[in-house]
């Protein structure tokens, strides 16, 4: 009997190892997201999505991408330039690695309206370089691990990683901007 509980213990413990597994892989594939919340108490679906698209509407370099006036959704295209500014001594670097990451992160503004509330989601920042003469390192998606996800970047381990947090702080930095820019907009 006592034989029978190990090996019960030791198949489920096999059995389970995938699943751990995955824990670990989820937030290399969940994307960033930056949310925003504007509460507009008494105000309609239909009122919260024109006051929503009004907003979207005056920030630069932004297009219409998609949208469901019936849903009270609307989605646009943005971008931000991304220049790496990394330093890190005693790495082994190929030649330009930091100006071979050079480019966009392109992004989605989704607005979603509820009565009386405004979600807006900044989403699916994709990072890609532009191309120089000694190639180009683009990141792609950003997601939400804290690490750059495996085969994504080639260099030095440590470098990559703090690229894909300097993208980050740098997508946040721009995130914030835009917001304190503009919320005013909902008062």
């Amino acid at each position: 009997m006592m034989q029978k509980t190990g090996i019960h213990i030791i198949l489920f413990a096999i059995l389970s190892l995938p699943m751990i597994a995955q824990v670990g892989k989820k937030n290399e594939k969940e994307p960033y997201i930056i949310t925003k919340t504007v509460d507009m108490p008494g105000l309609s679906k239909d009122k919260v999505y024109k006051a929503g698209v009004r907003w979207l509407k005056k920030l630069e370099d932004t297009q219409l991408e998609r949208f469901n006036e019936a849903e009270g959704i609307y989605e646009a295209k943005s971008r931000l330039l991304y220049e790496n500014d990394v330093r890190l001594e005693n790495i082994l670097l190929s030649k330009d690695a930091a100006l071979r990451t050079k480019g966009y992160i392109y992004y989605t503004v989704r607005i979603t309206a509820k009565e009386g509330k405004l979600i807006i989601d900044f989403t699916n920042f994709d990072h890609d370089a532009f191309i120089s003469r000694y190639g180009k390192i683009s990141f792609g998606l950003i997601v939400k691990s804290e690490k750059v996800p495996l085969d994504t970047c080639f260099e030095h381990t440590l470098w990559c990683n703090a690229v894909w947090e300097n993208m980050k702080s740098k997508i946040l930095k721009h995130i914030t901007a835009i917001w304190m820019n503009s919320k005013s907009t909902f008062d």
